[in-house]
């Protein structure tokens, strides 16, 4: 059987790549094929994002032109470098930039997949996407772990994606918190699944990227942020914490690291590859994260962690907390707190519970995977 899974792929960012591995990943584990629909989204085109950098009047004309430069000469070879972690791997589409080409030569597939991330965030996609809701096809069409990212849409595109919705024989959501709004929203055949880098353990990942052991033998904490504007204030956390626990402080970033050399890191690992994201994450003795998708590694991992909550978009980390409570006091604002205060995580109590919703997932999984 083969399977169409369309999820971003567009962007600079290792969570992106990583849960659209794992997905693939266990769907070809189910004995079927999949194929990524190549669907770039029409405001993801570095051409666009350098039009967007030179009317940005932030910065003064010499700061926009240097900064359109960098874009056009660096974000090219830094998007195939993360793509090449799945295109070496498997299979992908044409390439498609909107949901009109997507209806004038759909890919062919025995069953239609919205893949996890936030592919549903109309924030992020510049309104309503119908391409990420498989507008295109009348085929079976089913999501797994898709996003909605936001508390809830604006009130003037409930409707449209309750429309979309009424089109798929199943919706699984990522969030737990999207799956109680989206059933009040009138989504009735609704489910909460596990986000699909959650699927695979750590000796799984271990083996996506031959893992060979730590490389670096210093303890280390790790930052991984996506919040560029609250950066001071969550390397004032990391490096509190650093001290407190005699750790070096890392960071990682998949582009350029010149706006993290303010904060005093002892090593930055900039242009990063998904690889070495992940090798620096199974290494670290702690974490801080910004991000959705380093808290989840983070919690696969084992990790001590501190996660920090981004100023919007947050219910995917409180999400988190709902299925773990125990992490409760591990998500945090961006108000100080005391790194001494910090007690060491559960990890039986949350290994079980994790264990307890992989095997849900997994099922949940397999159940769309033989509905044809």
């Amino acid at each position: 059987m083969k399977i169409a899974l369309i999820t971003i792929l567009d962007n600079i960012n290792f969570g992106t790549i990583l849960q659209a591995y794992a997905l693939a990943k266990r769907i070809e584990d189910r004995g079927c094929e999949v194929e990524f629909i190549d669907y770039w989204r029409p405001n993801s085109g570095t051409w666009q994002q350098v039009w967007g950098i030179l009317r940005n009047k932030k910065r003064g004309p010499l700061g926009r032109l240097v900064y359109a430069v960098s874009a056009l000469l660096l974000v090219p070879p830094i998007k195939r470098r993360l793509r090449s972690f799945l295109t070496r791997r498997f299979a992908f589409t044409r390439r498609y930039r909107s949901i009109d080409e997507l209806r004038r030569r759909p890919p062919v597939a025995d069953l239609y997949l919205t893949g996890s991330d936030q592919v549903w965030n109309s924030s992020y996609n510049d309104g309503i996407d119908p391409s990420f809701f498989l507008d295109f096809t009348p085929g079976c069409k089913y999501s797994y772990a898709a996003s909605v990212g936001m508390d809830a849409f604006p009130a003037g595109q409930e409707e449209e994606v309750l429309r979309l919705l009424q089109a798929y024989s199943g919706v699984s959501v990522r969030e737990s918190l999207t799956c109680d709004y989206l059933r009040r929203l009138g989504v009735s055949h609704l489910s909460y699944d596990l986000d699909p880098t959650l699927l695979l353990d750590l000796e799984e990942w271990k083996q996506a990227i031959g893992y060979k052991g730590k490389r670096d033998s210093v303890p280390y904490l790790l930052v991984y942020s996506v919040e560029e504007k609250n950066n001071p204030r969550i390397f004032e956390a990391a490096r509190a914490i650093a001290k407190q626990r005699g750790l070096r402080l890392y960071a990682v970033i998949g582009g350029d690291p010149f706006k993290l050399r303010k904060f005093g890191c002892d090593r930055i690992f900039s242009f990063a590859s998904v690889p070495c994201f992940l090798r620096l994450m199974i290494g670290a003795d702690f974490v801080v994260a910004s991000s959705f998708h380093g808290t989840v590694f983070s919690l696969n991992f084992n990790k001590e962690f501190v996660s920090i909550l981004p100023d919007r978009f947050s219910v995917r980390q409180r999400s988190l907390e709902v299925l773990f409570p125990s992490i409760a006091g591990r998500v945090k604002g961006l108000d100080p707190f005391d790194p001494a205060a910090l007690s060491p995580l559960d990890y039986g109590e949350i290994n079980r519970r994790l264990g307890e919703l992989r095997a849900s997932s997994e099922a949940r999984l397999k159940e769309i995977l033989t509905d044809i």
